[in-house]
């Protein structure tokens, strides 16, 4: 049998006051305990929404210019070996190619505005970007070039740093569409 549950989500407007706008899932249901862990996902995630909209008045960066800055960033990270001269690093060249490769990959999945494909909701997004600045600030001495000139590792830490600084500030509720799948 096929149920509806309904989600309100809560944002803010431009100016700051509080709407819900009104989401409709169509969901299969099996049986009871399904129906369960469904309404009380949704129920779970409203509240969420409801809490971190208020709570959260140090989160100024909308979602689409987060994208827009992790899309930079991902470029700066694939060039930063001839950029800052460690090109001749093997290891310290290989970790910000890689990453980000992986940061232009993950911006364009997110449900930002900006992104090509909405797949992974901006709250999970932020999380990825959460342990991805931490593992690139930590790389020098996870792969062990910590030793070597400054220039090799010190991007490495800085970029890190304000990978997971762009992730704090950004607001997940602004600018945001729903996925397609919901």
């Amino acid at each position: 049998m096929k149920q509806a549950v309904s989600v309100y989500r809560c944002k803010r407007n431009d100016q700051g006051i509080r709407q819900q706008t009104f989401i409709k899932h169509a969901l299969t249901i099996y049986d009871r305990a399904d129906y369960f862990i469904y309404f009380s996902f949704f129920k779970a995630y409203n509240k969420s929404v409801t809490n971190i909209s208020e709570e959260n008045h140090m989160r100024f960066l909308s979602s689409k210019v987060h994208t827009i800055i992790g899309l930079i960033v991902g470029v700066v990270l694939v060039f930063a070996p001839q950029l800052f001269g460690f090109s001749d690093n093997q290891t310290a060249s290989m970790v910000p190619l890689w990453v980000g490769i992986f940061i232009i990959l993950s911006e364009l999945v997110t449900t930002s505005s900006m992104s090509l494909f909405k797949l992974v909701p901006m709250r999970v997004h932020l999380v990825i970007d959460y342990i991805t600045g931490i593992f690139l600030a930590l790389s020098p001495w996870l792969f062990g070039f910590a030793g070597a000139p400054a220039n090799a590792w010190v991007p490495h830490v800085v970029v890190g740093i304000l990978v997971v600084g762009y992730a704090l500030v950004t607001n997940p509720a602004v600018d945001t569409e729903p996925s397609a799948a919901a």
